[in-house]
């Protein structure tokens, strides 16, 4: 992934990209936004989402490792 975005021309980041299926778009927006909020963003959201949610119920599931009182 690394390579590819290092190898991405910055004027590609500009153009406009779409999302959709059965003719209905649902994303469209340029590549750096998408990049940015679809991909990155939507991914930090997700992984704090389901770091609280797990969290509280399986000690084994958590994604931060044990809480302060386990240690």
């Amino acid at each position: 992934m690394r390579a590819a975005l290092v190898g991405l021309d910055t004027d590609k980041w500009d153009e406009m990209w779409q999302m959709g299926a059965n003719g209905q778009i649902w994303i469209e927006d340029t590549k750096y936004r998408v990049w940015r909020v679809w991909v990155i963003s939507h991914l930090i959201h997700h992984r704090a989402q389901l770091g609280f949610t797990c969290g509280p119920w399986d000690t084994n599931s958590r994604t931060y490792g044990p809480s302060a009182d386990e240690m």
